[in-house]
């Protein structure tokens, strides 16, 4: 039996055919959704109004609000904390490596201190704890 057209390799000449019809379908398909993502326009900020009628309607909401729960947080917040606790998926591992730090960075608990505008971070994971503190002079990591 020898090769032919028909069968090249042990397989059928059709086989060729559709892998190829497939093929050039999956590229027509990434190739359209490619395009389609570099024709979406990003978002604009939108434009902010600094009309003085603007600025008093904003004034009072904030007014409003800060009456309806009882003082003004400024005034009286010494600090603001936010913890983290998860995992980083694998893209931003491997796009960002410096700043996911899995080693250290699985749970965070940080604090913005009003008063002297620092920040104090502790890092959590399998490496050990990690605490960054951010002044307006220096930053400390241990």
């Amino acid at each position: 039996m020898g090769l032919s057209w028909r069968n090249v390799g042990g397989i059928d000449k059709r086989f060729w055919g559709v892998l190829s019809g497939m093929r050039l379908l999956f590229l027509t398909s990434l190739l359209s959704l490619t395009l389609a993502a570099c024709s979406t326009p990003f978002p604009r900020k939108a434009e902010a109004d600094s009309s003085p009628a603007a600025r008093k309607t904003a004034e009072a909401l904030l007014d409003r609000s800060i009456r309806a729960h009882g003082n003004d947080p400024y005034k009286t917040a010494r600090s603001i904390a936010v913890s983290f606790d998860g995992e980083w998926g694998a893209v931003a591992k491997r796009i960002q490596p410096d700043l996911t730090d899995p080693d250290f960075r699985v749970a965070s608990r940080e604090v913005f201190d009003l008063r002297s505008e620092s920040v104090w971070q502790s890092h959590g994971g399998p490496g050990g704890t990690k605490t960054v503190v951010r002044t307006a002079d220096d930053v400390v990591v241990t």
